[in-house]
């Protein structure tokens, strides 16, 4: 009995550095795009994406072109190719990030952050601690996330403010979903990992879809907080 308390222990304790980890790996890459986000909005550099078209579409397909290879190649890749790969995705991102200093002054933006933070960790907390399995919605958020991409790109060619906050609240509504059904995957991953090599991967792998939750919330909440001023 002692044997097998000290292995289920054993293995909490591996789950907890396990969870850690991979919120560290998170909020470094936040604050990589946080800081590069200044940068870009400080020094102007956002401009050179919006100087024509093809600036634009060049940021805007080498941001997807390095999530779809990190998620095609992620088993073969190594963890150090990994890490490349979400922090070069955190930079790019950053640099995009830089123009909503223009559009948001930094009370906006304080609080959009101070608001998603809230609402992300008490997701996280929902997603660790809840005893139903969120895994098998998975085919219902893909659903809601394509249909939430529509609506949006409806939304850029049709002005109409009615479903510009009906696409934010929604759009934070389902994030907010994937906050908690990504934790429970992570955690079963981490039961599915063979080696520590693995287990890195997943980590990084992991944390970029948090990172993509929180960035988008907080684009949404951003977008809803601005309409006040």
């Amino acid at each position: 009995m002692d044997e097998l308390y000290n292995l289920a222990k054993n293995d909490e304790h591996g789950l907890n550095r396990y969870l850690a980890k991979c919120f560290g790996v998170m909020t470094m890459g936040l604050l990589v795009t946080a800081i590069v986000a200044y940068a870009s909005y400080a020094f102007g550099l956002w401009r050179f994406m919006y100087m024509n078209t093809i600036s634009f579409w060049i940021v805007v397909l080498v941001q997807l072109g390095v999530v779809i290879y990190f998620s095609v190649n992620l088993h073969k890749m190594s963890p150090a190719m990994a890490c490349v790969c979400y922090f070069l995705y955190a930079i790019i991102t950053g640099y995009t990030l830089g123009s909503i200093g223009v559009a948001y002054d930094v009370t906006t933006i304080g609080i959009a952050f101070g608001i998603t933070a809230i609402l992300f960790v008490n997701l996280i907390v929902i997603g660790l601690t809840t005893k139903k399995d969120l895994t098998k919605y998975s085919t219902l958020l893909f659903v809601g996330l394509i249909t939430l991409l529509i609506a949006s790109v409806i939304g850029i060619f049709v002005n109409l403010p009615m479903l510009d906050m009906i696409v934010c609240y929604a759009g934070i509504g389902l994030f907010l979903c994937l906050i908690a059904y990504d934790v429970q995957v992570l955690r079963n991953n981490y039961e599915l990992c063979e080696d520590e090599s693995q287990k890195t991967k997943m980590i990084i792998y992991s944390a970029l879809e948090l990172y993509l939750d929180f960035i988008n919330i907080f684009l949404y909440v951003l977008r809803i907080v601005g309409k006040r001023d």
